[in-house]
């Protein structure tokens, strides 16, 4: 690697901010925070700079092949950025030469925390976002640790839900103020107690009436973490009438702007990066076309979706990708159980098969499928195609997941949570990651 005298180095940074102050000729790093100084180096090149807080920046020519060794404005590079002083946060984003990143932070009022949402934004020489990196990176290495519930299904039936609604709150208040808010009690997670998120793999509501959302937004209290998506129940036609707040409503107005790296606003698809690992919310099911049985629940375009979020955002980097959505490998989804009701078909799991097999995908989690926490393996984690696949559903019936992603490992657990008793977990898988 080519070291740079230092007062040459200093000197063609000033130079390149005097003769191309455009994110457009040159890559810069700016640093929002409020009071901390960051550390900004690129992996492939020798550029390495203390930027100070409070918007300042720095930066180097895309055609300097120093800092910038592919020579283009839109060469691929990776910026390390650290904190340089409390609190500690650091994260690897992937940019372009002539593009830029920003490091930021955002309170956390709906978790009455007093530290701050640290997150870093890299956007391309169109000035297009490219990554989302959210809080939590602040781990030197890979430690990704996130909850999975599914089928919460709400049910507006005029005062006789009282079941149901006692089962889905035990449930996420385990998820939301047990885990989430105070998950440092946690330790024996790999000596971590940073818990990124929820994921709910649809079926928020039995028929996506404004009552029901409403009492699954409640449900929520933490709604900034939560990565929901929707499922058939949600997707039903509302014979009331009603114009007023549903599902569909809730899921594209939600607030993303600190997460996502990548969303469909009217379709509701969205994707995500929590350190290295890349995560896509499908909602009902990765397909282009409606299953022929149930041709009026649209998966609206969501293998286009993924097409283009994986070879816009993961490319041929070979880091893990997470998938969720609703439908899933079990005999119910597929059409192997009883009932023989195809919720997606065999033509349409290959086409999805074809868009992901070239990526590192390690896990999917989906629901749709009602089984107790205690329910036999081969319910809930399934082999397709030799990827692992775990149904989380049903939150009505107390079930929930506790993941865990390393450098080396993949840990599922499965927990139940009953109203007024603890939680209870049930099993656990550990996969070995390549």
């Amino acid at each position: 690697m080519l070291v740079r005298p230092k007062k040459l180095l200093i000197a063609t940074i000033f130079s390149i901010f005097i003769l191309y102050p455009q994110s457009g000729y040159s890559f810069n790093v700016y640093n929002f925070f409020k009071s901390t100084k960051i550390i900004a180096e690129t992996i492939e090149g020798d550029f390495k700079q203390t930027v100070k807080p409070g918007g300042k920046k720095k930066g180097c020519h895309y055609s300097n092949k120093d800092c910038n060794p592919t020579g283009k404005s839109k060469g691929v590079i990776h910026i390390r950025i650290k904190t340089k002083g409390s609190p500690y946060f650091e994260a690897v984003v992937q940019t372009e030469g002539g593009g830029w990143v920003s490091v930021k932070q955002k309170k956390r009022d709906d978790l009455n925390l007093k530290a701050s949402t640290i997150y870093v934004e890299s956007y391309n020489v169109s000035k297009h976002l490219r990554t989302r990196i959210p809080w939590g990176v602040n781990k030197k290495e890979r430690f990704v640790r996130f909850l999975v519930t599914a089928d919460p299904q709400f049910e507006d039936d005029f005062g006789e839900n009282e079941k149901r609604s006692k089962a889905n709150k035990a449930v996420m208040d385990e998820l939301v103020r047990n885990r989430l808010k105070n998950s440092c009690k946690y330790k024996k997670w790999y000596a971590s107690c940073s818990v990124r998120g929820i994921i709910i793999p649809g079926d928020l509501t039995q028929h996506g009436y404004l009552g029901e959302t409403k009492w699954y937004k409640k449900s929520l209290v933490a709604r900034r973490f939560i990565y929901d998506g929707w499922g058939n129940h949600d997707d039903q036609p509302n014979p009331y009438n009603w114009n007023d707040y549903d599902v569909f409503d809730y899921l594209r107005l939600k607030h993303r702007t600190t997460r996502a790296t990548k969303y469909w606003k009217k379709s509701m698809h969205y994707s995500w990066d929590w350190h290295d690992v890349h995560f896509a919310q499908l909602n009902l099911f990765p397909g282009n076309e409606t299953a022929p049985k149930y041709d009026k629940h649209d998966p609206k375009n969501s293998l286009k979706f993924l097409k283009e979020d994986l070879a816009d955002n993961v490319g041929d980097t070979g880091r893990p990708v997470v998938l969720t959505h609703h439908y899933g490998f079990d005999d119910f989804s597929i059409g192997k159980s009883k009932k023989k009701e195809v919720w997606w078909t065999e033509k349409q799991r290959e086409k999805y098969w074809n868009v992901i097999k070239d990526y590192n995908v390690i896990a999917i989690f989906t629901g749709h499928w009602h089984v107790g926490p205690g329910a036999a393996k081969k319910d809930w984690h399934i082999m397709w195609k030799g990827i692992n696949t775990f149904n989380a559903a049903a939150t009505h019936k107390g079930v929930f997941l506790d993941v865990g992603i390393t450098e080396d490992v993949l840990q599922v657990e499965r927990w139940g949570k009953k109203p007024d008793e603890k939680a209870k977990r049930y099993a656990v898988v550990e996969i070995p990651l390549k």
